[in-house]
């Protein structure tokens, strides 16, 4: 997924799957690009039921979208 595809969940609800095949459900409140993170890699956080989860980009092996 690029850094781009990866932008265009900013502020939508979704379904994220790990690459552990493990879910998170919340709405995307902030997008960081990799030229801004101190680690070089971009981020999502979430607003879940679990509270805020940041999710690096690399963890990500697919994002839903949801109603």
């Amino acid at each position: 997924m690029t850094e781009q595809e990866f932008l265009s969940f900013y502020n939508k609800n979704v379904i994220v799957t790990l690459e552990d095949n493990t879910s998170i459900s919340g709405h995307v409140y902030t997008f960081t690009r990799s030229g801004d993170s101190d680690n070089g890699i971009a981020s999502i956080s979430l607003e879940s039921s679990q509270g805020y989860v940041e999710i690096m980009q690399n963890e990500v092996k697919k994002i839903t979208i949801t109603p």
